[in-house]
């Protein structure tokens, strides 16, 4: 029988404590140990790969570094920019027991139970980053989920929000941008969320369209006007959402003639056709067309997947590639994830909450009913899919994430997943326990195991240092415990 270590007893251990300070403070760039103890050496080409996997996948399972290292960088990257329709036996068959994903916003309006919409759509999204062999797929899902971002308790948006992600995100996550960016004027989460569902002449609503401008597409700096922001959101007035009073279902894409204002209007030196619902379909192609808009995603982009603050020539290089395409997605990654830069960039991206919660999950080989602590381990750490509350969507680069709380949420998931208190849910390091029994061979493979690489020299001879103190059933759990804890684990 697996012997589990709760929490409590990892705070009895007070070497535990002091082994997790002196990982804390190791270097996760330093060189591996080059020790006769562990002759174990990442090549470079393998180093590559990781990296690469640790930035195009939620955590690099044991399947995907064998997979990875059977097709190539390059074949690897493609059968991830092309995914098929199947999320895969692991994913279908959790997704099956949550109801309230097949469910029209009319159905959903007609539940006793609010709060079951919200949380399933929230456990379908992590599932699907924990279990989904398409992970690129997933990431870009994310990404697009928080630059088109929605806060799902913004009025009755969670009604409206699981069709969003599917038909808007998802649908177009690795197709063009011009088609996503049109999806989303059209979605009626995004309609309500930012006031342009009660838009109407003659005092047009500006939230739409200011976030449209600085967040969707030009970015702050755009080179737009707030005449620009005053012609945007007139050229808008009447994209609204259906409600109870109209023939049509609930929650759907209305556009009401009466509330548009007509009449010429001029955008960014382009004149808009000047009535009907075609002012707002042009506005849109003049917004994707942009070469800010080019910049604006190119940047964000490489933020995301290179680094918190990218060399100006991949920016431009990637802003290229939209131009070129015409905004396509898998174009601009290719152009990101080949690149010297990229290459180069390696260790400096720190894992936000969600990464880290489902990193933890993934190279753990975590099976189970993975919905039971998403919900409160997820806002102790401070990133809930889908409850960022401001329109800009949950930060991707380091500082908001450095703190002293954070850190200590982190430990605490450490020690959870390790130990195996997450109930119902089950890890493969019983096995690991079975075949390595010695201190040296445990560590080492612990860190193959978890980080994908081997530990450099001064983190392996803590864990060495620490094994003796922790009783041997448990042992595995502890110094699984440290390394998830530890800085190795916290980049990507």
């Amino acid at each position: 029988m697996e012997t589990h270590l709760t929490r409590r007893d990892f705070l009895r251990l007070s070497s535990w404590s002091a082994a997790l300070a002196a990982m804390a403070a190791c270097n996760p760039l330093a060189p591996p140990s080059a020790s006769t103890d562990s002759p174990i050496r990442l090549a470079a080409e393998a180093a590559r790969t990781l990296h690469l996997l640790r930035r195009a996948t939620f955590g690099p399972s044991a399947a995907d570094r064998t997979r990875a290292a059977e097709l190539g960088i390059e074949d690897w990257l493609e059968e991830q920019l092309t995914p098929d329709g199947d999320e895969g036996p692991a994913v279908a068959e959790r997704l099956s027991r949550l109801e309230t994903l097949s469910l029209s916003p009319s159905e959903l309006a007609g539940l006793e139970e609010n709060g079951r919409v919200v949380r399933e759509l929230v456990t379908a999204t992590v599932v699907r980053q924990v279990y989904s062999p398409r992970q690129l797929y997933e990431q870009m899902v994310d990404f697009w989920s928080n630059h088109f971002n929605v806060h799902i308790r913004s009025g009755f948006v969670f009604l409206l929000k699981g069709a969003e992600d599917q038909d808007v995100i998802r649908r177009h996550a690795l197709g063009r941008f011009p088609d996503l960016l049109r999806a989303s004027a059209h979605s009626p989460a995004m309609m309500v969320y930012l006031d342009n569902a009660r838009s109407s002449q003659p005092s047009p609503n500006e939230n739409y369209a200011r976030e449209l401008l600085e967040l969707h597409t030009l970015g702050v700096d755009g080179g737009y006007t707030h005449a620009d922001v005053e012609a945007v959101a007139r050229a808008l007035t009447g994209w609204s959402v259906t409600g109870r009073r109209d023939r049509r279902p609930l929650g759907e894409f209305i556009f009401r003639e009466a509330w548009h204002e007509d009449g010429p209007k001029s955008v960014l030196g382009h004149d808009l056709p000047g009535g009907g619902k075609a002012d707002g379909d042009r506005l849109l192609e003049i917004l994707a067309e942009h070469p800010s808009t080019a910049n604006h995603i190119a940047r964000k982009l490489c933020v995301r997947f290179v680094a918190d603050s990218p060399p100006q020539p991949l920016v431009e290089a990637v802003a290229k590639a939209y131009l070129d395409t015409g905004g396509e997605i898998p174009a601009m990654l290719r152009t990101i994830f080949l690149s010297e830069e990229f290459s180069a960039a390696a260790g400096q991206k720190l894992k936000r909450p969600l990464d880290y919660f489902v990193s933890s999950l993934r190279v753990l080989g975590v099976d189970g009913e993975v919905a039971r602590p998403i919900a409160g381990l997820l806002e102790l750490l401070g990133q809930v899919p889908f409850h960022w509350p401001a329109p800009d969507g949950y930060p991707d680069q380091a500082g908001p994430w450095l703190n002293s709380n954070q850190m200590l949420y982190r430990w605490t998931l450490a020690l959870m997943v390790a130990s195996g208190d997450l109930r119902g849910m089950e890890t493969e390091l019983a096995a690991i326990a079975d075949e390595f029994t010695e201190p040296e061979a445990l560590v080492d493979a612990l860190s193959l195991h978890l980080l994908g690489a081997p530990l450099p020299a001064d983190a392996r001879q803590i864990l060495l240092d620490y094994a003796p103190a922790a009783p041997a059933s448990v042992q595995p759990q502890a110094l699984a415990g440290l390394i998830l804890a530890s800085p190795h684990f916290q980049i990507r």
